[in-house]
C-alpha cells in the first residue's frame, strides 16, 4: 500500500482487519454500483452486469434492491440505471466529512522530494490563502514560507487559485 492509499484506507484494507467477516452479497452487489460510478453515465442492465462479471439475470435482483433503497434510479423509457437520491447524500456526506488537509498530510513529504520544491497546504482563512503544512524541499531555497504565512491573493498562484473560486465578494473584500 502506498502513501496515498494508506492515508485514506478503507475498512478492509486497515491494519488487522483482514480477517473480518463480510457479507458476501453486499460486496457482489457493490460490484455493480462501482460500474455504475465508473462509468458516470446511465447504463443498461446488460452493461452493468457484464462490466460486475455477472449475468443480468444475477444482477436484476440486485438492482431492484438498490432502487428499492434510493441507491439507484431507472429511467422508464430507456430503462438505464442511474446513481439515486440515497447515492447522492451519501457522496455529499461524504464530502462534508473529508478532512483534505488530513489526507494530504502524509503525501506531502513525498511529494516535495518527487518535484524538488517546497510543498505547502493552504486553506483559506480569514485573511486569505494560509499555510498550514509544509514540506522543504530536498535542497531548499531559502524562502521565507512557514506555517501561518498568508498568499498573496493577486501575486502567488496559490492566491489566485483560491481567488478563481471563491464568491467574488469575499475575494473583493481582500483586494
Amino acid at each position: 500500500m502506498n502513501e496515498s492509499q494508506a492515508a485514506i484506507a478503507r475498512p478492509d484494507e486497515a491494519e488487522g482487519d483482514r480477517t473480518q467477516r463480510g457479507i458476501q452479497s453486499i460486496e457482489v452487489g457493490g460490484q455493480l454500483l462501482k460500474a455504475l460510478v465508473h462509468h458516470g453515465r446511465p447504463m443498461a442492465l446488460k452493461d452493468l452486469a457484464r462490466d460486475a462479471d455477472m449475468t443480468p439475470a444475477k444482477a436484476h435482483p440486485y438492482m431492484v434492491s438498490f432502487g428499492r433503497l434510493g441507491l439507484v434510479e431507472q429511467d422508464r423509457s430507456s430503462g438505464h440505471y442511474r446513481l439515486g437520491p440515497l447515492a447522492l447524500q451519501l457522496g455529499l456526506i461524504g464530502l462534508q466529512q473529508a478532512d483534505p488537509v488530513h489526507v494530504a498530510t502524509p503525501l506531502l513529504a513525498g511529494l516535495a522530494r518527487e518535484v524538488g520544491h517546497t510543498v505547502a497546504i493552504a486553506v483559506w482563512g480569514d485573511r486569505g490563502a494560509t499555510i498550514v503544512r509544509l514540506a522543504e524541499a530536498p535542497s531548499p531555497v531559502h524562502v521565507n514560507m512557514r506555517h501561518g504565512t498568508v498568499f498573496s491573493l493577486t501575486n502567488t498562484a496559490s492566491g489566485r487559485l483560491f481567488g478563481a473560486f471563491l464568491p467574488a465578494d469575499t475575494v473583493r473584500a481582500l483586494l
